[in-house]
């Protein structure tokens, strides 16, 4: 990945992530902690994180 991206949480927008190369390990949690996305991403697909929902990025 070549790259570091730390986990955050938006509180009053949704974010749109589109890989343009490589692939990474994505997992969004809720604020009970549970995961509503936990899959690995490659180039030229799309994700939407949602309002008030915590990212991480694992290298992959």
């Amino acid at each position: 990945m070549n790259a570091i991206y730390s986990q955050h949480w938006n509180l009053n927008a949704r974010e749109v992530y589109y890989v343009i190369r490589g692939s990474d390990r994505v997992q969004v949690v809720n604020d009970n902690g549970e995961a509503i996305l936990d899959n690995e991403v490659r180039q030229g697909q799309l994700f939407i994180m949602p309002q008030n929902h915590a990212a991480r990025f694992a290298e992959g």
